[in-house]
Order: C-alpha cells, then sequence, then structure tokens
C-alpha cells in the first residue's frame, strides 16, 4: 500500500498519528493474511511494533507485508513502513510490525490453517 501523508494525518506535534500509521499496516496486513489463506481472517494481536521515526506531511509510505509463520489457527504477518520524500530520492523505514491473524470458518469459529488452503 502507499499512501501520501498530509496535514490532516498530522497529531499536534506535526508528525503523523501512530494510531493511523497502525490503522494502515493492520489493514495492509490483513490483505497479506487474506490472500496467502483466501480465508476470512482476523487480527487476533498485534506482537509488536516499532516506531523507529517520526512521519512528517509531504512524504510518501511505502507499506509492505509479507506472512512469516503459520501455526495451527494463527497466521503471522510481517510489516514494514518505508517512508519516500516526495522530491527526493531518498527513502528509509520508519516502522515494523508483526500481526496475528486467526482463521474463521463460517460460523466465526477458528479454523486450523492449511497449507493446502494457502497458495
Amino acid at each position: 500500500m502507499t499512501r501520501m501523508v498530509t496535514t490532516k494525518h498530522m497529531n499536534s506535534s506535526d508528525i503523523l498519528f501512530g494510531g493511523r500509521l497502525m490503522k494502515w499496516m493492520d489493514e495492509t496486513s490483513f490483505i497479506a493474511a487474506t490472500r496467502y489463506t483466501r480465508k476470512k481472517m482476523v487480527t487476533s494481536s498485534v506482537d509488536k511494533i516499532n516506531f523507529k521515526a517520526p512521519v512528517e506531511a509531504g512524504t510518501f509510505l511505502e507499506i509492505t507485508s509479507y506472512v512469516k509463520e503459520i501455526k495451527g489457527i494463527k497466521l503471522k504477518v510481517c510489516t514494514e513502513v518505508v517512508v519516500e520524500e516526495m522530491y527526493k530520492n531518498e527513502k528509509r523505514i520508519v516502522a515494523e510490525s508483526l500481526f496475528s491473524f486467526v482463521s474463521l470458518n463460517e460460523h466465526d469459529v477458528p479454523q486450523r490453517i492449511n497449507y493446502q488452503n494457502a497458495y
């Protein structure tokens, strides 16, 4: 996912709200989990988020996610956020996370994720 950070995304310190970035990271992680399994997935926990640097308005964010591990009913997704200056060819990692997802069946009961289910 690529996002342009604007002034409407800022907190009172004129940097990106951490909660907004967490939302975007969760969305990207969810997409990765769902595309991988093609099953109904829900976020079960955020195991870790490291905010490494503030994000200012007028920058682009590139948020990428990949499936790291599958164990039983849980799937772990790593997500990385890179900031890019709008008019400079400079990029740097500003956040990293590890999200856990659970697969639900048609009755919203957790179900085992089989490797055959994943693509």
